[in-house]
């Protein structure tokens, strides 16, 4: 990858991470977050996810971030966003290598909320 396009894509990460943390969030129901870089800028992204209070999304994508789940608190954020979801249809997860155990864990994430009621895809 150029420099330019790191440039960018970090600059998108940072700009990501600001909009999550504002005080006064507008209602966010389609978040595409994918193909965005290193497991430090998807620690960041998740944490921001995680306490940005979003609970109103139907559409999510974190497609092909393979280096975002390399740290095992990844996967524990992510499922705790998901359960914040009421709303959530679909979910992308495409070209991460999830094993096993990592699909179990989301899948759980599902069962116990209340986005079990809407999503139609994952």
């Amino acid at each position: 990858m150029n420099r330019a396009s790191e440039q960018m894509r970090e600059a998108l990460v940072h700009m990501a991470t600001q909009i999550t943390t504002q005080s006064r969030l507008p209602l966010i129901s389609n978040l595409w977050l994918s193909r965005l870089g290193s497991s430090e800028e998807g620690d960041q992204l998740l944490e921001s996810l995680i306490n940005s209070g979003i609970t109103t999304l139907k559409y999510l994508n974190f497609g092909d971030n393979r280096s975002w789940w390399t740290n095992p608190s990844a996967m524990s954020i992510l499922t705790q966003f998901i359960q914040c979801q009421t709303q959530l249809e679909e979910l992308h997860l495409q070209k991460n290598n999830l094993n096993s155990a990592m699909a179990t864990q989301i899948l759980a994430a599902i069962r116990s909320s209340e986005c079990m009621n809407s999503i139609k895809k994952i």
